[in-house]
């Protein structure tokens, strides 16, 4: 396993572990539980069920059905683009605002009846296939002035007219409460609050960037808001509106802050899944369909969820994570899992996802060898005092010559050859003590970093597919 900087310095182990958990010399204390070491994944929560992005399908310029298809469970799109949307196998959320809402009058439309006579004559014959009609977003600022009582009176007209579908609106910030603001051109509280007849909820709140990551927006804006929601309404379903985009963070931070509202997720019954913002580009920022290391986070994401679904992935390719070790950067120390379930230990190892390093095809594919997560345990070599295991990739299940903490689990198919699509995997290893591994696809991408090199010459140590 990777080395725990953090508990070679007392200040560092304050981070992570209580005082009465550690030995005044830094060392772990006996009554310390390390299992967490070698767990593999508990799997995202049971009720989470989606996995969703905003206007893939928005106009004739910002049509992404190709980037989304086989992973996504639902896209964003409007009707008009119903042909662009039904090329897919995702789940479709409509978006409707301008069949209902007239926000230069701040009113519903004079001729709302026959606008959802159009919607319906669009959608016939297609209703299964929509998840939920998008209502609004942020239907309460300045420039719209929309108020709940219009709300609920266009919910009620949509779903006599087109029953049995969900609808769904997002709020900005906490402006679904009704508690007076102080912002001037907001809706006033009276005029606010969570439609008694919408079936769907979120809100907009990122962070700003400025402490590097979104830890912060989280457990400070993000969770009190979630919270007080869930009081105004505690059966409603929540999505949880991740920010995707580089308005505020960058690629290289933005894969943290999309797990992080995944994990807030998984820890919540009443969130359902998780809607990011935004997979379209925009003229002032790029979303997902631009930002290479975000997207292939949110796709590895959706098809464990998809799985969860019993909506397996047309391509059947299993993601193999790479995570970092955030208090170890000197080091370069890596992780590799096949699913995200690892990165909910952060709190304890310190471990990030980085990307989806590569895709493997389930066991069993012809021209393959089983590919293993092997447990090898370092502990006597390293001496640190606790659990050390350098967790490894091999064809082999049982590592001759090695020492295994458990039984290796198996991940999947590795090509012996190459096929269509795929690439040469190659294995580093390091030269420090427990020998830490890296994988990548180019030869040279750990090559001399840090103490790393080549461990079988050339050798490839099999075929896989790339993650972008």
């Amino acid at each position: 396993m990777k080395t725990f900087k953090a508990f070679i310095v007392a200040a560092g182990l304050l981070l992570f572990l209580q005082v009465s958990c550690k030995k005044e010399d830094g060392s772990p204390a006996p009554n310390v539980d390390w299992s967490f070491l070698l767990e593999d994944s508990k799997g995202l929560s049971n009720q989470l069920r989606i996995s969703s992005a905003y206007w893939v399908f928005g106009n004739p310029y910002n049509l992404h059905g190709n980037e989304v298809n086989y992973h996504l469970t639902e896209a964003h799109g409007h009707p008009d683009h119903i042909s662009d949307i039904e090329a897919t196998d995702v789940k479709w959320i409509l978006d409707v605002e301008t069949y209902l809402l007239d926000y230069t009058n701040h009113q519903l439309y004079t001729d709302i009846d026959q606008r959802i006579d159009h919607l319906a004559n669009q959608v016939a014959g297609k209703e299964s296939n929509i998840s939920m009609f998008y209502i609004a977003d942020e239907p309460y600022l300045n420039g719209k002035q929309i108020t709940r009582a219009m709300l609920e009176t266009a919910i009620g007209k949509l779903k006599a007219k087109i029953p049995n579908i969900p609808t769904y609106i997002t709020f900005a910030h906490n402006y679904f409460s009704t508690e007076e603001n102080d912002k001037a051109g907001t809706q006033p509280g009276s005029n606010r609050g969570i439609p008694s007849n919408l079936d769907y909820v979120s809100f907009d709140w990122y962070s700003n960037g400025t402490d590097g990551s979104s830890k912060r927006n989280i457990d400070e804006l993000v969770i009190p808001t979630l919270k007080k929601l869930k009081e105004m309404n505690s059966t409603i379903h929540i999505l949880l509106t991740a920010e995707a985009y580089n308005g505020t963070l960058s690629d290289e931070q933005l894969p943290e802050a999309i797990c992080r509202y995944w994990d807030l997720a998984c820890t919540d019954g009443q969130v359902v899944g998780i809607d990011h913002f935004t997979w379209a580009d925009n003229p002032n920022f790029q979303g997902l369909t631009s930002l290479p290391k975000s997207q292939s986070i949110v796709k590895a994401l959706s098809k464990e969820i998809r799985l969860k679904r019993a909506d397996v992935p047309t391509d059947n390719k299993i993601p193999v994570y790479e995570y970092l070790d955030a208090h170890d950067n000197a080091n370069n120390r890596y992780e590799y899992r096949y699913d995200t379930w690892f990165w909910q230990g952060w709190t304890k190892t310190t471990y990030l996802v980085n990307d989806v390093k590569f895709y493997i095809r389930p066991a069993g594919e012809a021209n393959s060898k089983s590919l293993y997560l092997c447990y090898v345990d370092k502990t006597d070599e390293v001496n640190r005092g606790y659990m050390f295991i350098d967790h490894r990739l091999s064809t082999e299940p049982e590592l001759s010559g090695e020492k295994l903490a458990k039984t290796s689990k198996l991940l999947g198919s590795i090509y012996t050859t190459q096929q269509p699509g795929t690439l040469p995997l190659y294995e580093f290893i390091s030269e420090t003590k427990g020998n830490d591994h890296a994988y990548a696809l180019n030869p040279e991408e750990y090559n001399g970093k840090n103490g790393y090199k080549l461990s079988n010459g050339i050798q490839p140590l099999g075929y896989v597919y790339p993650s972008r």
